[in-house]
C-alpha cells in the first residue's frame, strides 16, 4: 500500500531554499540536519531540531520561519504555529507561501472564513510557478463549500486508540471482536502504473454480489486512484476489474473501500473537492438488482474534519467502527480509533448557534468525546496498588485582578481550545453536576472585552455574554501540557516507569485510575518525556491538556 505524505507540499517548497544533505538523526541539530528532516516530511524531529537552533539564535529568521511551519503540522502546537507565521509578516522572502502555511492552519482548525482570506491573499502573491498554488485553488473550493454546507456537528465518542502506520494500518483491525480479516489486493490485479507508483490496495468483499471492491491507479492514473470491482467467477477466478461509475469516483482519489451489507452501503475515503479538507469519509448505497451506485454524500457527524480520514470500517452498525485518521495524532501520526456517533444524528437540520446539541449540554466546541479504555485494553500494565500515593486533584485558587470576562457556554466536557479563535485565554469552573462553565477573559476593560466577544459571534457563537467574573473564583488550570499514560485497574508503581516521569492520577467513578505524566513547560520537553514512555513499551500514551 503507498504510503500517504502528508507533507509533499511542504517538502517540495523547501526544496527551494534550503541546502539539503541527507543526515542521520542528531543528539547536536544543525541547519542542515533540520532541514532534512524538513525535507523529508518528519514536522516532530524538525520541529525540535529547529526549537533548539532558535534557542541558540532566537533571531535567525529562518529558523523561525520553519520552526513556525512544523509547528502548525501538530494540532497542540497549530495556535503557536499562527501566531508566530503572522509576527514573520514583511520579515524574510516568505511573502505568498508564508500566508499559504497560515490559510492551511486557519484550514486545519476549521476556520473556514479566515482561512478563505488568507489563501486568496496567497494566491495573489503567488508566482505562476508556486508549487503550492493548485493546492490553494483546492483549498479555496474545499472552504468555501464547507462554510456553504455547514450544519451543527454531531458528538462521537472515541472507545480506544493505537498509532499505526499508514502503510500497514490493517493489520492492526484484526483483533477477536472484529469481523475483519483483511488482505492486500492480489499482484495480478495490479496494473503497471500501480506498480510503479508502489500502490497495493487492501480489499473488501460484497459476498452478495461475489466482487471484490479495491483502489487502483488503473492503466494511467488520469484520475488518480479510484474504486474498482472485480467479479468472482463460480471457479474462484477473478473477472477483469471494472472502474465504478461517477456516482463514486471523481478526478481526485478515492482509497480503502469497504462494503457494509447490513446496509447495502459502499464506504470509502476520497480527497475530492466536495471534502472539508484531506481525506473524507463518503459512502454510496448499492443497488444489486440493477448493479448501480447511489450518488455519494459525506459523511455529515464530525467523524470528518479538514484533516485526513483514511478509511472507516463499521463494527455491526454504521454507528460504530474502526476510524484510520490523522486528525488526533501527534503530529499528524496515523491514529486507527474504535469510535461510535447516532446515525440518526448525521440529518439534524442546520443549527445557528453552536450550543447545547445533545441534551441540552454539549456544545459544538468539544465535539469529540472520549471515553474510558476498557480494562482488558489495559491488562498488560496492571501494576500494584500504592494507595499511599494517591494525591486529590490539585486546583488553584486565581485572583482575578479584573473580573471582566465572556461566559462561552456549559458544557458536559472540557472544551477542545482549538477550536476556537486564536487568542483566547479561558478559564473553566468546574460546576458541583460535574458539567465545565468556561469562560474567556479576563480583560482589562470594555474595549477589549467587546473586541474578543465580537471574534467570539464572527466565529459563529452567538449565545456568549458578558460575565463578571468573582474575585478568589476557584478555577481548574487548562492549559498544562501533560502525557495520559492509560486507565488502569490499581494505582501505578512510579518506580516502574522511566526515570523523571511525574505522575499524577485521576480516580474514575467507576474504580478505575485514569495516570497523566507532567506537566511540562513546553511542547519540546513533552514529546521527549513522551518518547521515553514509548520506549518504555507504553505505546498508547498520548498527548493531552490535563489539570494537575
Amino acid at each position: 500500500m503507498k504510503l500517504f505524505i502528508k507533507y509533499s507540499i511542504v517538502i517540495c517548497i523547501a526544496q527551494s531554499f534550503i541546502s539539503y544533505s541527507s543526515i542521520a538523526q542528531t543528539s547536536n541539530p544543525t541547519s542542515t540536519s533540520a532541514a532534512a528532516f524538513y525535507l523529508e516530511g518528519n514536522m516532530l524531529e524538525a520541529n525540535m531540531q529547529y526549537g533548539a537552533l532558535l534557542s541558540v539564535e532566537p533571531e535567525n529568521i529562518d529558523y523561525q520561519y520553519y520552526y513556525a511551519v512544523t509547528c502548525t503540522a501538530d494540532s497542540a502546537l497549530r495556535t503557536e504555529g499562527i501566531d508566530r507565521l503572522k509576527a514573520l509578516d514583511g520579515l524574510g522572502s516568505f511573502g505568498g507561501e508564508r500566508l499559504f502555511f497560515l490559510a492551511l492552519a486557519y484550514h486545519h482548525l476549521s476556520d473556514y472564513t479566515r482561512a478563505i482570506k488568507v489563501f486568496k491573499r496567497a494566491e495573489q502573491s503567488a508566482l505562476r510557478n508556486s508549487v503550492w498554488l493548485s493546492e490553494v485553488k483546492l483549498r479555496l473550493v474545499q472552504c468555501e463549500a464547507a462554510l456553504e454546507k455547514q450544519t451543527s456537528l454531531v458528538p462521537f465518542t472515541r472507545h480506544s486508540s493505537v498509532a499505526v502506520s499508514l502503510e500497514d494500518f490493517f493489520r492492526s483491525i484484526t483483533k477477536k471482536d472484529s469481523p475483519y480479516r483483511m488482505i492486500l489486493l492480489p499482484n495480478e490485479l495490479r496494473t503497471k502504473y500501480d506498480k510503479k507508483m508502489g500502490w497495493v490496495s487492501p480489499v473488501a468483499f460484497d459476498a452478495e454480489a461475489d466482487l471484490m471492491y479495491f483502489s487502483s491507479y488503473g492503466k494511467k492514473g488520469e484520475t488518480g486512484l479510484d474504486i474498482y470491482s472485480a467479479k468472482i467467477l463460480n471457479d474462484g477466478v477473478l473477472d477483469l476489474p471494472v472502474r465504478l461509475p461517477e456516482s463514486v469516483n471523481s478526478i481526485s482519489d478515492e482509497i480503502n473501500p469497504f462494503y457494509h451489507a447490513a446496509s447495502s452501503t459502499l464506504i470509502f475515503a476520497s480527497n475530492r473537492q466536495s471534502s472539508l479538507g484531506g481525506y473524507d469519509i463518503f459512502s454510496s448505497d448499492v443497488t444489486h438488482a440493477s448493479g448501480s451506485y447511489q450518488n455519494c454524500s459525506a459523511f455529515q457527524s464530525s467523524v470528518n474534519s479538514p484533516l485526513n480520514e483514511f478509511g472507516y470500517y463499521p463494527l455491526g452498525d454504521l454507528g460504530r467502527g474502526w476510524l484510520v485518521s490523522d486528525k488526533s495524532g501527534y503530529f499528524s501520526e496515523t491514529i486507527l480509533s474504535v469510535i461510535s456517533f447516532d446515525v440518526d444524528l448525521q440529518i439534524m437540520p442546520h443549527v445557528e448557534t453552536k450550543q447545547d446539541v445533545l441534551d441540552g449540554a454539549v456544545a459544538v466546541v468539544g465535539v469529540e468525546v472520549e471515553v474510558e479504555l476498557e480494562v482488558a485494553v489495559q491488562t498488560e500494565r496492571t501494576l500494584p496498588m500504592e494507595t499511599h500515593k494517591q494525591q486529590p486533584p490539585q486546583q488553584f485558587d486565581l485572583e482575578l485582578p479584573n473580573s471582566l470576562s465572556i461566559q462561552i457556554g456549559v458544557f458536559t466536557s472540557e472544551p477542545d481550545v482549538s477550536l476556537l479563535p486564536v487568542g483566547f485565554n479561558l478559564f473553566t469552573l468546574n460546576l458541583p453536576n460535574g458539567l465545565f462553565k468556561v469562560f474567556a477573559g479576563p480583560y482589562k476593560n470594555e474595549a477589549e472585552r467587546a473586541e474578543f466577544k465580537q471574534k467570539l459571534i464572527e466565529a459563529g457563537f452567538t449565545d456568549v455574554f458578558n460575565q463578571e467574573a468573582q474575585q478568589q473564583t476557584n478555577l481548574e488550570i487548562t492549559h498544562n501540557l501533560s502525557i495520559q499514560i492509560g486507565v488502569f485497574s490499581s494505582e501505578p508503581d512510579e518506580s516502574l516507569l522511566p526515570f523523571g516521569i511525574n505522575l499524577f492520577t485521576l480516580i474514575l467513578p467507576n474504580g478505575l485510575y485514569k495516570v497523566f505524566a507532567g506537566p511540562y513547560e513546553n511542547e519540546y520537553q513533552r514529546a521527549g518525556y513522551k518518547q521515553k514512555l514509548i520506549e518504555a513499551g507504553f505505546t498508547d500514551v498520548f498527548n493531552v491538556v490535563a489539570k494537575p
